[in-house]
């Protein structure tokens, strides 16, 4: 499991305002957990598949590439390598 919630929060705060088209993102990506897992995945409340946790920093990832922020949300092998 991965515990990396806490690095995605950082890209969401970064990013926009709002929790919802970051989510948006992550679901057509091909992510499948409801926006209140995501939310508790965010608090560190519980972990997620590394599968999951990449296809989230994937979808803000791009997010913050079209925003061009300058940031990127690390991928589970740079969390827990």
């Amino acid at each position: 499991m991965c515990r990396g919630g806490v690095v995605l929060r950082a890209g969401l705060a970064i990013s926009t305002a709002s929790l919802q088209p970051p989510w948006v993102d992550y679901v057509a990506l091909g992510g499948h957990r409801r926006l209140d897992e995501l939310i508790s995945y965010l608090n560190d409340e519980v972990g997620w598949s590394r599968h999951q946790h990449d296809v989230a920093a994937q979808a803000l990832n791009e997010r913050c590439v079209e925003l061009n922020l300058g940031f990127l949300v690390a991928y589970a092998d740079e969390l827990h390598p």
